[in-house]
């Protein structure tokens, strides 16, 4: 008799992969007779390990996660890293240059409202006139109405 995870380690599927197969129809009726708990601890005896085996066989137990493994796919995998890094980096400069310059639209454009907003109150007060024209010398010395 062997537990559900020596089994498992025999087909190559993980503990909890194999144990939620047993839970399933139709291997679950299949194997009820043949399996005997022990405390918390399922075993399945050698009739029950063949239906598994058998439940399992033509499935592709291999696990590609797309993580390369080996030391030059380390070295490759520090280099995209470093690489995505100094992109990073150009990004936050160009952040911070475009944001300085937003900075200093900014405070032009607020100086011009204020500006404006001068103007506009010397419109409404009355203190900008409008200018007469001048006279002449002659009319300076002669008033001609």
């Amino acid at each position: 008799m062997k537990t559900i995870k020596q089994i498992a380690n025999e087909i190559g599927v993980t503990k909890t992969a194999l144990q939620k197969r047993i839970a399933r129809e139709p291997l679950y009726t299949q194997l009820s007779p043949h399996v005997t708990i022990h405390g918390i601890t399922k075993y399945i005896d050698e009739y029950g390990e063949t239906i598994i085996k058998t439940a399992f066989d033509g499935v592709d137990r291999s696990i590609d996660m797309g993580i390369p493994t080996g030391i030059a796919t380390v070295d490759t995998l520090l280099s995209l890293v470093s690489e995505q890094q100094k992109t990073i980096h150009r990004q936050a400069d160009s952040i911070k240059e475009l944001t300085a310059a937003l900075e200093h639209t900014t405070e032009s454009l607020k100086a011009a409202q204020a500006l404006h907003a001068g103007s506009i109150k010397q419109l409404i007060d009355g203190s900008l006139k409008k200018e007469e024209p001048r006279k002449g010398f002659l009319q300076g010395l002669f008033k001609f109405t």
